[in-house]
């Protein structure tokens, strides 16, 4: 028997095997990129790059804002909660006050409801507020600073 080579004209193969019929079969093999493919899978990878940093932006933007809207929905629970804890909040409220000069307080009562909403303790202002208009001004001086007037 000679060594002769038998090419299968369907696959270029040659195979230096005597007189052997040659049987193909797909396998995975290395397979060596040329420089026009190697470019061509660079602007790719570039093109996917650019593709992950996009959407990475995109996520980072509406994850803040989604947590935007939940820090705004939970202050407004935490609000929410602690007014129905407390039973009330603070409101801007229209007031009458009433002035006792002897004990040095004012009392403010709720024009509406007619409840008494707080005791305070008077300042020089207030004992001014709390004369009759027609108290003589050495008079107020006397009540202010407690100075006797001389006579």
């Amino acid at each position: 028997m000679s060594n002769t080579i038998v090419i299968d004209k369907d696959s270029n193969f040659k195979s230096k095997k005597p007189e052997q019929k040659i049987h193909k079969e797909t396998i995975e093999a290395p397979y060596r990129f040329t420089d026009p493919e190697k470019l061509d899978l660079g602007g790719q990878l570039a093109a996917v790059t650019t593709q992950i940093n996009e959407l990475e932006d995109r996520k980072k933007s509406v994850t803040s804002d989604f947590k935007a809207q939940i820090d705004g929905a939970t202050g407004r629970a935490n609000s929410l909660s602690g007014k129905l804890t407390a039973g009330f909040e603070m409101r801007q409220t229209e007031c009458r006050v009433e002035f006792d000069a002897k004990q040095g307080i004012k009392t403010f009562f709720n024009l509406k409801t007619g409840e008494m909403v707080k005791n305070t303790e008077m300042v020089s202002f207030d004992y001014e507020q709390s004369l009759p208009m027609e108290v003589a001004t050495d008079e107020v001086s006397h009540i202010v600073t407690g100075e006797e007037k001389a006579e």
